[in-house]
């Protein structure tokens, strides 16, 4: 079973919104517009790493730099929502976020973690997926037929890539509904930090009106173009970032003793789903039924 589109489709959120979607207001045509740029990759530019590490949050930064570094939902927090949904592949230790920030940063991996320039401590962070990471992956579980749908995945093909994404979707929920982790999002988001992930502080609000998942080999979007165009309020995931990032996790994270034996290839593709999901679910909570969804090889 294959994510990756043939061709660049533009299309509305549908049943798959489950979110709100902003007021049009000065913005009319700016879905529109955005949208056929997007599908003609015209904000694209040589991404500096193969694994994700940013968060779909396309703000710019305080500073003004761009990382140009793949996006997953979440960023980091995505990226530690796919190793928790295979457990117990993994060491124990690795399921916490200080422990997987430690063993990505000993690697020489980039991990990266954002806030609102005027968050709240106590009780918005400003990343929305790790603000609501339970619920989202409790979101999961009830979007699965949708994202198939709108992502062009026949539930009926030979195979079990249906069953893989069911079976996922599961192990989402469960971990959604685990105690044992004893977090919040500002645990999360310290533990990451004293482990030495990079902190993004992101202006304003993003009242996202969209969402793009791009197959773009190799290529993210870059900010700084973004920016230049105008008023930007579409969530970004660099869904060919998911291989190269699972291959990266499952080579370089011990795993537990349970699932020793599981090959490189069904450990790739069962993370490979999982940011899959996370990220469809995360956009799903924050897009409405009539937000814009490009979709693009």
């Amino acid at each position: 079973m294959s994510m990756e589109p043939t061709h660049a489709r533009i299309t509305r959120f549908g049943a798959l919104g489950h979110g709100s979607t902003p007021p049009s207001t000065a913005f009319d045509d700016l879905p529109a517009r955005v949208s056929e740029r997007l599908a003609h990759g015209e904000y694209d530019a040589a991404a500096r790493s193969a694994t994700a590490a940013t968060c779909i949050d396309r703000r710019p930064r305080v500073d003004g730099t761009d990382p140009l570094l793949p996006n997953v939902g979440g960023g980091f927090f995505g990226i530690l929502t796919a190793v928790r949904a295979v457990r117990p592949s993994f060491d124990p230790d690795l399921l916490t976020a200080d422990g997987l920030a430690k063993a990505l940063i000993s690697q020489g991996l980039p991990v990266f973690v954002h806030i609102d320039q005027n968050f709240a401590v106590g009780k918005k962070s400003g990343c929305a997926f790790n603000d609501h990471l339970p619920e989202i992956s409790a979101h999961v579980h009830q979007i699965v037929d949708e994202a198939m749908a709108v992502f062009g995945i026949d539930p009926d093909a030979p195979g079990d890539g249906s069953t893989t994404l069911r079976d996922m979707a599961e192990r989402l929920l469960a971990m959604s509904q685990a105690d044992d982790l004893r977090e919040d999002a500002f645990s999360r988001l310290s533990a990451a930090q004293d482990m030495g992930a990079t902190t993004e502080i992101l202006q304003g609000t993003d009242p996202g009106v969209g969402a793009d998942f791009s197959f773009h080999d190799g290529h993210t979007l870059s900010r700084m173009d973004v920016l230049a165009d105008g008023p930007w309020q579409f969530f970004h995931v660099d869904a060919w970032s998911f291989e190269p990032t699972a291959v990266t996790l499952a080579r370089i994270l011990p795993r537990s003793h349970a699932q020793a034996e599981l090959t490189e290839e069904s450990l790739v593709w069962q993370l490979q789903t999982a940011m899959f999901l996370s990220s469809v679910a995360a956009v799903s909570l924050l897009c409405g039924p009539e937000s814009t969804l490009v979709i693009r090889p």
